[in-house]
């Protein structure tokens, strides 16, 4: 929420704005009384209900009469009293009766059954010399239903949504949905008639961090931030609380926020932190009785609960912090096995619990985690254990992978495990839950190797074997995916476990048996970069995923800093050999100034859902050129190549359409290529797209032509304009008949679709004579000209303004 300043409660009219409309109102009733036609025409032509009682109704225009569904006779009998819902206040009615000067009100009329929800205005007047009342009205009734039903909407959704109204002059006026009662404690009526009431309820702790973001607000007009809230009965609540300044820059602001309760989910982070911080003292400490008191003392100052006290069978007692906490909601009682006795820890909570079963699961975590380290510490080998072994599920870790690798001179292998999604079983099933999805896959994964082989666990999503059978690595690999994908049941609910892999193996990759875990390691990142379930290690990956990365960071630049560059290339028609149209190509350089292979930078660009953003920035830089060049003289058409990601975007057409009229170009100015393989690969969403930009006007062109394998009856009932020839068969009509015969049959499909045909990567003038011969329309390539940087472009199209093919090319 937003603090108030100045706090008031807004009327629902603005008083000069009411007597102004009513003052109009009564200047056309007085001057026109007289001619009743003209009257009856200008009170029908208002779109709001009128009509005048003296008591009882004595005119009444169309909107009142066609939303009464009554004839004027027939209302007559009336008084406006009459009209009101028995559900109207007394005193309503009293003031109706009295007169009251001006007056608006939101009522229900009900008129022999037909029930309408209106917001009227009453005022007396003077009606043909004596005294009357006016009434007009709009019908409210189906906005209020879509009111009352979105409100019932709100009361059963798990979050809040507030919305905040200041005027000009700084009145302030709260609304919020019911939702607030369950997650405060606090009434609806509470919360909107006490403006103070948010800046009064944030945690202490974290009331002038909270109010300290309110200028950030105003000047982003965004903000998302998490803090504590106190509820009615004295608990709290961590809140994550969004909100959008839905009128930005305007004098009246309008601000719409939601708020979360992520208690839950606080208190499992600051668990795991405490957890995290006692299991460094089963390593580092000898001392129990430190041990015991830090378990208290972690929970407490990770913000976990208010105090912890832990009482052992001998009645010994540890508590943090030494004095007693008055003030709390919930208290939760573990017991805990320690050596031969039983520890009972009670945690105390200010926090208020909305999710029970998940804090369960946070509770069954600690006590796990408390539990296997006092075994292990109780353990002669305790220290060890717990240096080499996780404690989740009591599997080796990557420390005692890295001393199995360090001892090992044998060839061996390793397959590095990842567990696909696994966030998602956390998700839905809590994190208990979770955990014991871990030690079930650790499980199957040991079951499924051979006893010379073993598993380490060694993050939470990731396992590791240790396999000296090299020769069996990808049959080993399928055994456990399929194990792992059928075999795994907890609490009698079959969970599918889908799994990638990435192999080393030693020597073969690297005679540093240390080595082999991270090259493991590299595979395994190349298996999920390229969608793949099982990868063995190659040389080539590092260089691969390093020019990933190095392509990841110059598209995110590029993005950020606009450091892409546009060229263009001519395109001939063969019949006129003049340039009309060019095709748009993208260029990118690395950190070596290094040109980016334009194929890799768009497939790089579109898996990491980039391609979008960049589709528009070149829009808008051709849009922007073709502006220039058109200043100059210059007309012709820019193609621009566009993925399936945007052909799939219900959102592109509007934003070309929007960027050709920001531009002041025509629907000619600008094609759009999409490839044959996006065509037919998503042959619904292509076909919705191409009827979009047919209806608009602009051209579109198949790009790639002959590759995709799509069949005569799917580019039968495509709208398109022009057929581009991919360069593959281009490059072999004049060595190969097939190729030839392909083209030609390309060229005659396209005359009787009566569509144009476009060859790409003409190269030499033997293939441009022969395309010419066969009735192709217009040629792309080399044998133009290069892809050109806007400079280079220009020169070559004023150097050459009758003829696309340059003298040097023709002799």
């Amino acid at each position: 929420m937003i603090k108030n300043q100045e706090a008031k409660t807004l009327k629902k009219f603005e008083k000069q704005e009411l007597e102004g409309f009513s003052g109009n109102i009564q200047d056309i009733i007085t001057h026109l009384y007289d001619d009743v036609r003209i009257l009856k025409f200008v009170l029908n032509s208002v779109p709001v209900g009128i009509f005048i009682y003296q008591p009882n109704i004595v005119y009444a225009n169309n909107y009142t009469l066609q939303h009464f569904k009554i004839d004027a006779k027939e209302l007559s009998l009336y008084t406006p009293a009459m009209l009101l819902d028995k559900s109207t206040p007394q005193q309503i009615r009293q003031e109706l009766v009295e007169g009251v000067g001006i007056k608006n009100y939101e009522l229900r009329l009900n008129v022999k059954g037909a029930v309408l929800d209106v917001i009227a205005v009453f005022q007396t007047i003077v009606y043909k010399e004596k005294p009357a009342g006016i009434v007009w009205f709009i019908d409210n009734t189906k906005f209020k239903k879509i009111k009352e039903e979105f409100s019932e909407l709100l009361h059963h959704l798990p979050l809040v949504m507030y919305q905040v109204h200041i005027d000009k002059d700084q009145n302030y006026h709260a609304t919020v949905s019911d939702a607030v009662k369950k997650l405060t404690g606090f009434s609806k009526k509470e919360v909107e008639s006490n403006p103070l009431w948010w800046q009064e309820h944030i945690h202490e702790s974290d009331r002038k961090r909270v109010l300290n973001t309110q200028d950030e607000f105003f000047q982003k007009g965004y903000l998302e931030y998490e803090y504590r809230f106190r509820c009615k009965d004295g608990s709290y609540i961590w809140v994550d609380d969004r909100l959008v300044n839905l009128s930005k820059g305007h004098k009246n602001q309008n601000i719409l926020g939601f708020w979360n309760d992520i208690t839950v989910l606080k208190l499992h982070e600051f668990a795991s932190q405490a957890i995290a911080k006692i299991n460094q003292h089963f390593f580092t400490q000898k001392d129990e009785e430190k041990i015991l008191f830090c378990i208290c003392k972690h929970f407490v100052e990770s913000k976990f609960c208010e105090q912890v006290i832990l009482t052992r069978q001998s009645g010994e007692r540890y508590r943090y912090p030494e004095d007693d906490i008055q003030e709390f909601v919930l208290q939760k009682q573990l017991q805990v096995a320690y050596a031969q006795e039983v520890l009972e820890i009670v945690f105390y909570f200010q926090a208020k619990i909305t999710q029970p079963e998940v804090f369960e699961g946070i509770l069954e975590m600690f006590k796990n985690n408390v539990e296997t380290g006092f075994k292990a510490f109780f353990d002669a080998k305790a220290l060890n254990y717990l240096t080499y072994h996780e404690v989740l599920c009591n599997y080796p870790n990557d420390n005692a992978l890295r001393k199995k690798l360090k001892e090992s001179r044998e060839p061996f292998a390793l397959l590095i495990i990842n567990i696909r999604s696994f966030s998602s079983i956390n998700l839905l099933y809590g994190f208990s839950f979770g955990n014991k999805v871990l030690c079930a896959i650790a499980d199957v994964i040991k079951n499924s190797l051979a006893p010379t082989d073993s598993v380490y666990h060694l993050t939470g999503d990731k396992f590791c074997m240790f396999v000296k059978d090299t020769d069996q690595l990808k049959k080993i690999a399928k055994k456990i995916a399929n194990n792992c994908a059928y075999n795994i049941f907890i609490e009698q609910r079959h969970i599918p476990v889908s799994c990638r892999f990435g192999i080393a193996k030693y020597p073969q990759d690297s005679e540093n048996s240390l080595e082999i875990r991270d090259l493991a390691m590299t595979a395994l990142s190349y298996a999920s970069k390229h969608k793949q379930e099982t990868v063995l290690y190659a040389s080539s990956m590092k260089e691969t995923l390093s020019t990933y990365l190095e392509t990841e960071v110059a598209l995110i630049e590029a993005i950020e800093q606009e450091k892409f560059e546009l060229y263009y290339q001519p395109v001939i028609d063969i019949k006129t050999e003049k340039i009309l149209h060019c095709e748009a190509l993208i260029r990118l350089k690395d950190k070596d100034n290094r040109q980016i292979i334009p194929e890799y930078m768009i497939h790089v660009a579109e898996e990491l859902g980039l391609i979008k953003k960049i589709t528009k920035i070149v829009i808008t830089n051709v849009a922007k050129q073709q502006k220039i060049w058109q200043k100059k003289g210059l007309y012709l058409t820019v193609a621009v190549n566009i993925s399936s990601y945007d052909v799939e975007n219900e959102e592109f057409v509007d934003f070309f359409e929007e960027t050709l009229r920001k531009y002041g170009l025509d629907k000619q100015s600008i094609a759009i290529e999409i490839t044959e393989r996006t065509a037919v690969q998503n042959y619904a969403a292509a076909q919705n797209f191409l009827n979009r930009m047919k209806a608009l006007g602009v051209s579109v062109e198949i790009d790639d032509f002959g590759i995709a394998h799509s069949s005569l009856s799917q580019i039968t009932q495509m709208e398109f304009d022009t057929l581009k020839i991919d360069k593959s068969f281009i490059d072999k009509i004049m060595s190969s008949e097939k190729e030839k015969e392909i083209v030609n049959i390309i060229i005659q499909m396209a005359k009787v679709l009566h569509v144009t045909t476009l060859a790409e990567g003409v190269e030499r003038k033997e293939q441009y004579e022969w395309l010419k011969e066969h009735g192709c329309d217009m040629i792309q390539g080399f044998y133009v000209s290069k892809p050109l940087c806007v400079k280079d472009f220009e020169a070559y199209i004023f150097s050459n303004p009758s003829t696309g093919i340059p003298v040097s090319l023709e002799t």
